[in-house]
């Protein structure tokens, strides 16, 4: 039997009849209608039919609760009673019904939870094992070493343990796929082993982690939050309550700038490990580093651009943490980065993560296309993967497969199965690397001579479709992966926006994939900004809001040249970037600028939203 069922609906009867301040005799009454309601069979467990039970349970209780309030009865012995629900349920009788005084009531089980080494000055980057003692009943039904998806985890004392080391504690939304695949989660519970040890109790548990340095703490839990011994606080259980109110939609987005899970500013903002930089600034994204909100200011920083979260002169990979403002690692490329000051092509633009094997994915683009307005697309062009566990670094030239016929990469995403898709701009083009790092063309439009018009600026993946803003008829477009027909459709829109300068794409996580960010130049009024889209019909069709301008172009001179590279979710905030030609005789090279921002623009978009009746 599942105590969760055989228990919860008494508790919740109780707990709903004291809310609805019912007479003792009422009370009775209610807890013989939840008992005799009860069921629940530990076989179900790893399937959702165990998360049925707490939902059936807490419904049972407030049944029974208000049907007693109304007058339904029971019998007085319910539970006590010889054919009663201890009788039926209890195996070991005589102390079922002896500790029925300690078991009702609305203690809730918190499990067991790892402790944080923030209070020891640690970050869970140093950790270098974890050993867990644990009771025969912690491993019995939570026993999964690797689980593969956020049920399995619910199952698993390691994907527990190793949220609860790095965040100093676990919600619902800890046990959703993305969080289960993410790296910094991976590694932890990798590092981790649990045993049996019959000498403790199985409310009981202790934890030792071991340090890269050889330093060893050891931690030794009592009786887990929640427990007979150590209940919840009416406080405590309010907030874990909301915690578990909070609804779930990060599971199917794809690609989304940072967000919950980790805060990497990716490429020149990739925020720190200890904060798990599962994502950062890439196209998906999922923290739960400390809130961050404001501008991100880089000062006195030469040369920096963190144009597209990347350090797109150096062609190189800058690790930020923004909350001491301060770089923590620079990754460079082998035979790619380069000083900002060297006239060299190489340049760095769109960046993805794939949380699933713990790798970067960015963009290098040869730069003649910029010099020429398309019609010189020569010059090497790569995807590079960083394996941000050991920093190897693997180049795939993109050029091979183009034969210098198109280029202009621009922007990229994750596949569905470990691939990546790669947009050109001229002319339109999408460029498919698959798991083994083969390249193939998905799409390229014709013809490839020049002149060359500028076509797609991005791409994202959303489901099995691509979306890219294709700049040549001024529409956003969709590509279904897996049709067999690799044309573009158009994605009709309401209050249809003519553009010619879109570039990047963003689906934000916290919006649910309904909306869409375009970064966007007007030329014709020399600005540059976000372009905001939203759809409720999985993009099928598409609908602009309005367009934000960037704070950059407001605050600096006209004469300044400004490009809007990207707009991506880091935590729950959404931050643009900008690019900045400041280098008068190459405006391919860096200039002399020192100070950059990252503009959280994430109240103008919740405004532009409500103002068109999107619900928040």
């Amino acid at each position: 039997m599942h105590i969760t069922s055989t228990v919860g609906s008494i508790g919740a009867t109780v707990a709903v009849s004291k809310i609805l301040g019912l007479s003792p005799t009422k009370t009775t009454h209610a807890i013989g209608l939840a008992a005799t309601q009860v069921t629940g069979l530990r076989e179900m467990f790893g399937s959702y039919c165990k998360s049925f039970h707490v939902g059936r349970s807490a419904q049972n209780g407030l049944l029974a609760a208000v049907m007693a309030e109304g007058g339904y009865t029971s019998s007085q012995g319910a539970l006590e009673a010889k054919r009663g629900w201890a009788t039926v349920v209890g195996t070991n009788k005589p102390d079922v019904l002896q500790n029925l005084d300690l078991w009702l009531g609305t203690e809730n089980e918190d499990g067991l939870a790892g402790q944080t080494l923030a209070m020891e000055g640690h970050s869970p980057a140093q950790i270098e094992s974890v050993a867990a003692q644990v009771h025969l009943l912690v491993l019995e039904p939570a026993g999964k070493k690797t689980p593969k998806d956020g049920l399995e985890a619910k199952f698993s004392v390691y994907h527990s343990g190793a949220c609860g080391l790095l965040l100093g504690r676990v919600t619902p939304s800890d046990y959703e796929d993305n969080i289960v695949l993410e790296p910094a989660v991976i590694a932890i519970r990798d590092r981790t082993t649990a045993k049996i040890d019959t000498s403790i109790a199985a409310d009981s548990a202790r934890v030792t982690v071991a340090l890269e340095d050889g330093e060893v703490f050891t931690k030794y839990v009592e009786h887990a939050v929640g427990s007979r011994a150590d209940p919840l606080s009416d406080a405590k259980l309010q907030e874990k309550f909301i915690d578990g109110s909070v609804g779930q939609t990060l599971s199917s987005m794809p690609k989304g700038a940072p967000n919950p899970y980790s805060l990497p500013l990716i490429e020149v903002v990739t925020i720190p490990s200890e904060c798990n930089n599962f994502s950062s600034a890439s196209k998906h994204a999922t923290s739960r580093c400390p809130p961050i909100s404001g501008d991100i200011l880089f000062r006195n920083e030469f040369q920096l651009y963190p144009s597209f979260y990347s350090s797109i002169y150096n062609a190189s990979i800058v690790v930020w943490d923004p909350y001491s403002s301060s770089i923590q690692r620079v990754i460079s490329l082998p035979g790619i980065s380069h000083s900002g000051l060297e006239a060299l092509d190489k340049r760095l633009s769109g960046t993805v993560i794939d949380s699933t094997n713990d790798v970067l994915s960015a963009v290098v683009q040869a730069d003649e296309f910029f010099l020429s307005g398309g019609n010189d697309v020569s010059g090497d062009n790569f995807v590079v993967k960083i394996d941000l566990n050991t920093f190897a670094v693997k180049q795939i030239n993109l050029t091979t497969t183009t034969k210098g016929q198109y280029g202009a990469f621009i922007d990229i995403d994750n596949g569905l199965s470990g691939d990546l898709y790669v947009n050109g701009g001229y002319p339109s083009s999408i460029l498919h690397i698959d798991c083994k790092d083969k390249v193939s063309p998905f799409y390229v439009r014709e013809p490839t001579t020049a002149p060359r018009p500028f076509g797609f600026g991005g791409v994202v993946r959303v489901g099995d479709n691509l979306i890219a803003s294709d700049n040549t008829n001024h529409q956003l477009v969709r590509f279904t992966i897996y049709s067999g027909n690799s044309s573009p459709v158009v994605i009709p829109q309401t209050n249809y926006h003519n553009f010619s300068g879109g570039g990047s794409l963003t689906l934000p996580h916290k919006y649910g994939g309904k909306v869409l960010l375009m970064a966007e130049d007007i030329l014709a009024k020399n600005t540059t900004g976000v372009s905001v889209f939203n759809s409720m019909d999985g993009w099928e069709t598409a609908k602009f809001l309005g367009f934000i301008e960037s704070m950059d172009r407001k605050l600096e001179p006209p004469s300044v040249a400004i490009s809007q590279t990207t707009a991506r979710e880091i935590g729950d905030r959404i931050y643009s970037s900008v690019l900045f030609y400041d280098n008068k005789i190459n405006p391919s090279m860096a200039g002399n600028r020192t100070d950059f921002a990252l503009r959280d623009i994430t109240d103008s978009v919740d405004s532009l939203l409500q103002a068109n009746g999107f619900n928040m």
